[in-house]
């Protein structure tokens, strides 16, 4: 949190307008306490122009991710072996392949906060679903701390982000159903952590004076822009892109579900879909949470609908292991060849030639005052976070993504620095014609023009894909046209 407090400030957050209060803060210690454990980054004594040292430090959180992602599987395999006892564990193996292998799993793998909630929203749901065992529900002291951890997941999974309320109506009734005597008394008890726990994030800017500032960051993330329909479909859109038969089967298994009446993944999955499209504004990665219930209704819907088709026992019994066979290879080899592709070789290569640049020219600037050697770096935040969190940890630079509209208006009309370095990519362009005026823009473009060249770095496509091709096009299209080829221009 960079030593200013639980809540990001202005200088650590590259965030709209300078907004602080635009998400809970949970997510972030939480991965900034598992970071803080190894030493990251000191412990990889990350070296300047080293793209080994440079791909190191992408390493770490990522396998942090993936760890937390094979903590999901498992938990989506326990709630659906205990919800669906009589299938025999088969639904629960086909929901937890579904999450494993397909290739829309690749985006709970991100470093987002949407990724970092699963394991608490999913072991909120999995105590609820255990208090119906009869040793924790006639044994009053188990039962009521069941019902707490429930709580107190479900809680932290909000605190990390809010949509996760969308899951109160599934775990509430979970807990009053399971519950063999004291229901109504049991919901209360069960909803105390899930409402306190989250009120930590405005007490906390009461406590700090900054309440009014909290207030208006949760009113801008809820009154975001664009059409509710328009945000909603074209994230599933997006989704459907990166994997359209993870989303048919899911959806199709949303129905299913309706059909027989199982309205466990439609508790879990309507709330959610009715939040996102009320609040319209609307990415791919916000429907994360979605994919859970999806894997289960899908994996209700394989292992359910051939005993409906076909009469002979034999043949119901063997078909789901066939279909989710089938289903599962494709799977695995589509997620292997997308694995294959070092998407971020492009990123490594830009902090490379960056760090290097900046040590070089810090050094030879020892002579001059702050100032003068304070350098304004204006990238995509994926280039970012590395170049100021473990090469300029002085803060002798100011790093400032398309995001921060405010500080980089200041800083180029007001001729603050004299000193710029522009990293821009075809996704850079893109994203700042949706984040700037015209008249923001020209300066900008301005600026950018009258900057010599310090280095154009090119990933070209040397491999034997068509990347217009499903799987391929998905990470792509993710990455933006242009993707591989980034221009750093600087008079620094």
């Amino acid at each position: 949190m960079g030593g200013n407090g639980l809540q990001e400030g202005p200088e650590d957050v590259l965030s709209h307008y300078d907004r602080i209060y635009t998400h809970p803060y949970f997510g972030q210690t939480f991965l900034a306490g598992a970071l803080a454990i190894i030493g990251y980054p000191d412990s990889l004594h990350p070296s300047a122009g080293d793209v080994h040292s440079i791909e190191m430090l992408w390493l770490i959180p990522r396998v942090i991710m993936g760890l937390l992602a094979v903590v999901d599987t498992f938990l989506v395999y326990k709630i659906a072996e205990r919800r669906y006892t009589n299938n025999n564990r088969t639904i629960a193996l086909v929901a937890s392949v579904l999450f494993a292998v397909m290739p829309i799993s690749w985006i709970t793998r991100m470093v987002l906060l949407d990724s970092i909630l699963l394991p608490f929203l999913l072991s909120s749901i999995l105590f609820a679903d255990y208090l119906k065992d009869s040793k924790y529900n006639h044994n009053s002291n188990k039962k009521i701390a069941i019902i707490f951890l429930s709580g107190i997941f479900l809680g932290l999974a909000i605190f990390t982000k809010i949509p996760a309320f969308t899951v109160i109506p599934l775990v509430g009734v979970l807990i009053y159903t399971n519950s063999s005597s004291h229901k109504l008394r049991n919901v209360g008890l069960w909803f105390i952590p899930v409402v306190l726990i989250p009120l930590i994030w405005p007490g906390y800017s009461l406590a700090a004076g900054q309440y009014d500032q909290w207030l208006d960051g949760v009113l801008w993330q809820a009154g975001r822009g664009g059409e509710a329909f328009n945000g909603l479909s074209k994230a599933i859109y997006s989704l459907f892109k990166m994997d359209p038969m993870f989303i048919v089967l899911g959806f199709a298994g949303l129905i299913f579900a309706a059909i027989k009446r199982d309205f466990y993944p439609l508790l879990w999955a309507v709330p959610f879909i009715i939040f996102m499209y009320l609040i319209g504004y609307v990415s791919y990665w916000f429907l994360i949470p979605l994919l859970l219930p999806l894997c289960i209704a899908a994996a209700t819907m394989i292992v359910g609908l051939p005993s409906r088709i076909f009469k002979k026992e034999v043949v119901q019994r063997i078909s789901p292991f066939a279909i989710i066979s089938a289903i599962g290879i494709f799977g695995l080899i589509s997620t292997s060849m997308l694995i294959t592709l070092n998407m971020n070789f492009i990123h490594f290569q830009v902090q490379a030639t960056l760090t290097q640049y900046l040590a070089a020219m810090h050094n030879a600037d020892d002579d001059d005052d702050d100032k003068e050697k304070k350098v304004f770096i204006m990238a995509r935040p994926t280039y970012l976070w590395i170049l100021k969190h473990a090469f300029d940890k002085g803060n002798h630079h100011d790093h400032q993504s398309y995001y921060n509209l405010k500080k980089i208006h200041r800083s180029i009309s007001q001729d603050k620095y004299k000193k710029f370095i522009f990293i821009v990519d075809g996704r850079f362009k893109a994203d700042l014609r949706k984040n700037t005026t015209k008249q923001h823009l020209k300066e900008i473009q301005a600026l950018y023009n009258n900057l010599p060249t310090l280095a154009k770095i090119n990933i070209k496509n040397t491999n034997s894909y068509d990347a217009n091709q499903y799987p391929y096009s998905t990470n792509l299209k993710m990455m933006g046209k242009g993707w591989g080829r980034v221009e750093i221009r600087t008079n620094y």
